[in-house]
């Protein structure tokens, strides 16, 4: 899986999810 990811083609509700996912995998690993 490509890990590179251009954000500017991604669509808004793209870019709200991976940070969705990119704020809980933050959230896990601070407890």
């Amino acid at each position: 899986m490509n890990q590179t990811i251009d954000i500017s083609k991604l669509s808004a509700a793209e870019r709200a999810e991976l940070a969705r996912q990119l704020g809980e995998a933050e959230v896990r690993e601070q407890r």
